[in-house]
């Protein structure tokens, strides 16, 4: 008889653990009297569990026997019944399942260990993300204020630049104080920069430009605060290689506004 689909089955796994129905614990039992390989399978599943077990147990403190007793309540102690052969099977099935649960038990907290400890990193790489996120919103609104206080001083004029090719979709507004030389820009109405270009620029005076910076490439807001500006009749803003240029590229110039009287 080919005994291999037996062995590799599962059922005698089972049947060391107690899980098999009671006419499939005969049928085992019966194979095992029969045949002493499968007889011999068993014996090594319940040493292998028994070895799994043992090194997963945990001895108790000394006084953990003596609590036990003490606890137990007084009663008579029933009479020693010999057990036939069936009856040690399964108290040894018993005490295999009381092992494999404490394996079990001990899996379960090392698995829940490891999920919690990863819970924990990844709730802490949230709120690193979310800190990351209201610290930009900060940024964001301390250059809003800024802007926003710059536009209420008294000294600042408002230049439009428009486009020198008429198209009146494309267009920018400079923010001069005469008073203290500082200079906003707002870009909203100039097109997407090309990938490794950005746009510059220039304060004009005595027909000489001036670096006046370079306009940030994708900017949260569209108002920007720019190099300070001492004197300027104009102001205009070239395509130039992203980084900027020591001098405007005339072909390349976008919009130009004038500073009235």
């Amino acid at each position: 008889m080919d005994l291999s689909c037996i062995i590799s089955s599962g059922d005698l796994e089972l049947y060391v653990l107690g899980k098999l129905s009671a006419k499939e614990t005969e049928q085992v039992e019966a194979l095992a009297q029969i045949f002493p390989e499968v007889k011999e399978e068993i014996q090594r599943i319940e040493q292998t569990l028994e070895a799994l077990a043992m090194e997963a147990a945990v001895t108790p403190s000394a006084g953990v026997k003596e609590k036990l007793l003490q606890n137990l309540p007084s009663q008579q102690i029933a009479p020693v019944v010999p057990m036939n052969q069936k009856t040690e099977r399964t108290t040894g099935n018993a005490t295999f399942l009381l092992r494999i649960a404490a394996v079990s038990l001990l899996i379960l907290l090392v698995g829940g260990s490891i999920y919690f400890n990863n819970r924990v990193n990844s709730l802490q790489n949230t709120t690193a993300q979310l800190q990351q996120q209201v610290n930009s919103k900060n940024q964001l609104l301390q250059q809003w204020n800024e802007a926003g206080r710059f536009l209420q001083q008294p000294g600042v004029k408002s230049i439009d630049l428009a486009s020198v090719k008429n198209e009146a979709s494309v267009f920018a507004k400079v923010y001069w104080n005469t008073s203290d030389t500082e200079v906003y820009i707002d870009a909203a109405g100039l097109p997407q920069a090309p990938k490794g270009y950005q746009y510059q620029l220039w304060c004009i005076r005595n027909g000489t430009p001036a670096d006046a910076g370079m306009i940030p490439l994708n900017g949260a807001i569209a108002i920007h605060k720019m190099k300070s500006c001492a004197m300027s009749e104009a102001f205009a803003i070239t395509l130039e290689k992203e980084g900027g240029s020591p001098t405007p590229t005339l072909e390349q110039m976008i919009v130009l506004g004038k500073v009235a009287g």
